[in-house]
C-alpha cells in the first residue's frame, strides 16, 4: 500500500546500557498497542526481521493491520498467541515423516530427471522424502562466494533467513556459470562429495536419522538412503524453511495460519551500529567514551488511515473508527422551514462548543444525495435534522454508521448519546 505522500512519526532513543534501552523498547511497545487499540484497528504484533536496520539478535517488532489486501503475509496462531512476520517466523512442520531403515547410500539412474517432481515420480516416492538444493551468490563487502542451502523438496527457502545466517550484504541466485565454476552440476546437487570451501547449510527440519534422497554431484544421478546423522554430520544445520500455514509452533501446541496485514508500525532495538558508524560518543559513569546504543521508533501515519478504510468499509464506503474520523459527526440539514433550519444550524454550534468535531451538510440538494455522501464519507455518526420529525416529535434523527442503527433523540439527549456512541 503505498500512495504519493508519506506521513511518518519518528523517534529515536539513546542508552548507555541494553537494560535501559530493553526499558524504553517495551514502553513503546506497550504505547504503540494503546495507540492503535484506541483506533480501533485489528491489528497484531508479530516478531520482524531487522533487515539493514539492525542485527539479527536485536529485538524488533512490526505492527500489522489485518486485511485480506495486506502485502505482507503473517505466520499466526491462536491458539498460543504466536505471531510474526512470515520472514522472521520459526516453526515445525507437522507432517513429512522421513523414510526409515539402516540402508547406505546408493548411486541410481535417473536420466533427465532434474526436479524434485520428476525425481519423486521417477523413484516413486513423496517429495518431503527429497532432499533439494538452492544455490545463491552470497555477497559480502564486495567479496562474492557460493552458499548452498539443502531443504526438503516440498519446502521453501527462506532467503531472508539464509542471508542473515551468512551475513550477506546482498544475495542472489547463482548464475549458471558460477554454478559450473564452483564444479555444481544443476539439477543433480546433492550434500555429499561437494566441491570443497563451499558454505553449506542443512535445514533443521530434515530428519538427522531419516534415510532420504539427493543429488549425486553427477549428471543423471541421484543418490538414495542418506542419513544425515551418519552421512552429513560435517554440515551445519540450521532454520532454512519458509513458514506456512498448517505447520505447528516450535513447542507443538498450536497450528498456525498466514493471515495478510499492512505494516503501519515498526520499533527496532539498532544497538551501536549507526553510532559507530557516525562516531557518536557519550561519557559513561567513570568519564570514559562509549557508543551509545539506540532504538527507533516509527508510526506511518498515512498508512494508518490507508489500512483503516480497508479494513473499514462495506458496500456503502468508508466506515471510520471514531478516533481517527475526519469529523466525529455529519450534520445533515434536510428542512425547507427556514424556522427547522435554524434549529439545524443551532445544534451545529452547540456541538461544536461541546468540543465535537462536526461536518454540517446544508447544501440545497435533495436527502437521498445527502445520505448517499454521508455513507461514502463514512463519518461515525450522522444527525439528521428534517422538517417532519421535528414538527411531529421535536426529535432529531440519529444514524450510526458502522451498524446502520438508528434512534430519535431530543436536543437534549443528543449530546449524551454522541458521548456514549463515540466513547469519547
Amino acid at each position: 500500500m503505498r500512495a504519493r505522500e508519506f506521513i511518518m512519526k519518528d523517534a529515536y532513543s539513546f542508552h548507555t546500557d541494553k537494560e535501559s534501552l530493553d526499558v524504553v523498547y517495551k514502553n513503546l511497545y506497550d504505547a504503540y498497542c494503546r495507540i492503535f487499540e484506541r483506533m480501533g484497528l485489528e491489528y497484531t504484533v508479530v516478531e520482524a526481521d531487522g533487515g539493514a536496520m539492525a542485527s539479527s539478535d536485536s529485538q524488533t517488532h512490526e505492527f500489522q493491520v489485518v486485511a485480506e489486501t495486506g502485502e505482507d503475509e503473517i505466520i499466526y496462531c491462536s491458539k498460543t498467541g504466536y505471531a510474526a512476520n512470515i520472514e522472521k517466523a520459526k516453526t515445525k512442520r507437522a507432517d513429512g515423516a522421513a523414510l526409515t531403515g539402516d540402508s547406505m547410500p546408493e548411486d541410481v539412474s535417473t536420466p533427465n530427471a532434474s526436479t524434485i517432481d520428476a525425481v519423486a515420480k521417477l523413484l516413486e516416492v513423496e517429495a518431503h522424502h527429497t532432499i533439494k538444493a538452492l544455490v545463491y551468490e552470497c555477497i559480502k563487502s564486495e567479496v562474492s562466494s557460493v552458499v548452498v542451502a539443502f531443504i526438503l523438496g516440498d519446502d521453501t527457502l527462506n532467503e531472508v533467513k539464509i542471508k542473515a545466517l551468512t551475513g550477506a550484504d546482498h544475495l542472489r541466485p547463482a548464475s549458471e556459470s558460477m554454478l559450473a565454476s564452483a564444479g555444481l552440476i544443476k539439477g543433480f546437487i546433492g550434500p555429499q562429495h561437494l566441491p570443497e570451501k563451499l558454505e553449506v547449510y542443512l535445514d533443521d527440519s530434515i530428519d538427522d536419522h531419516g534415510l532420504y534422497i539427493a543429488g549425486a554431484n553427477k549428471v543423471d544421478f541421484h543418490t538414495k538412503n542418506i542419513q544425515p546423522s551418519r552421512d552429513l554430520a560435517h554440515i551445519k544445520k540450521a532454520d532454512l524453511r519458509l513458514a506456512k500455514s498448517g505447520d505447528l509452533t516450535l513447542d507443538g501446541k498450536g497450528v498456525v495460519a498466514v493471515r495478510r496485514g499492512i505494516e503501519v508500525g515498526h520499533i527496532f532495538q539498532l544497538g551501536d551500529k549507526y553510532t559507530k558508524a557516525m562516531n557518536v560518543t557519550v561519557s559513561d559513569v567513570n568519564g570514559k567514551p562509549l557508543h551509545p546504543l539506540m532504538g527507533c521508533y516509527g508510526i506511518g501515519i498515512t498508512r494508518v488511515a490507508a489500512a483503516a478504510v480497508e479494513q473499514n468499509n462495506d458496500e456503502g464506503g468508508i466506515i471510520w473508527p471514531a478516533a481517527i474520523a475526519p469529523y466525529q459527526v455529519y450534520l445533515a440539514s434536510i428542512a425547507k422551514d427556514d424556522e427547522v433550519a435554524k434549529i439545524a444550524e443551532g445544534v451545529y454550534h452547540e456541538l461544536q462548543n461541546l468540543g465535537y468535531e462536526v461536518l454540517l451538510d446544508d447544501r440545497k440538494v435533495g436527502p437521498g444525495f445527502k445520505f448517499k455522501d454521508s455513507d461514502l464519507l463514512g463519518l461515525p455518526v450522522r444527525v439528521v435534522v428534517g422538517d417532519k420529525t421535528w414538527k411531529e416529535h421535536q426529535k432529531l434523527e440519529l444514524v450510526w454508521r458502522h451498524n446502520g442503527e438508528k434512534l430519535l433523540v431530543s436536543k437534549e439527549e443528543l449530546a449524551g448519546v454522541l458521548k456514549a456512541g463515540l466513547k469519547v
